[in-house]
């Protein structure tokens, strides 16, 4: 759930995924301490990335290549702070399609033909 009013879509969808990224960075960073300390119970210390999926160009273009737009500034002071784990890689942002955005499912008004597969990916039928 989104805390404040988006002004376009390439805000909403970046600020949702920003969000999405900020639950999962803490948990990267526990995983990266653990291995520090040899805490980890693995037979192999696992490598820690994150693979993130973008269906909307805008907000994708803005998560690969972070360069200051005009009209995007204010995002700027807000939203970029996973930027540096994209530039070490450690995050990458993907396209998807959006008939395969399970999420959509659930915050979009979707045909049959649409809806019934993505119905029963999230069930796992």
């Amino acid at each position: 759930m989104q805390t404040m009013v988006g002004l376009s879509t390439t805000e909403c969808e970046y600020t949702a995924l920003s969000e999405a990224l900020r639950a999962t960075l803490p948990l990267m960073d526990m995983i990266e301490e653990m291995k520090a300390r040899d805490i980890c119970t693995f037979s192999s210390v696992p490598k820690v990335y994150c693979k993130a999926f973008e269906d909307y160009s805008g907000a994708l273009e803005l998560a690969r290549l972070p360069k200051m737009r005009p009209r995007k500034k204010h995002l700027n002071q807000i939203f970029h702070h996973f930027q540096a784990y994209v530039k070490s890689g450690r995050i990458k942002v993907y396209p998807i399609e959006s008939a395969h955005q399970l999420a959509d499912a659930m915050t979009k008004p979707q045909v049959q033909n649409i809806f019934y597969p993505i119905r029963k990916k999230i069930k796992g039928w």
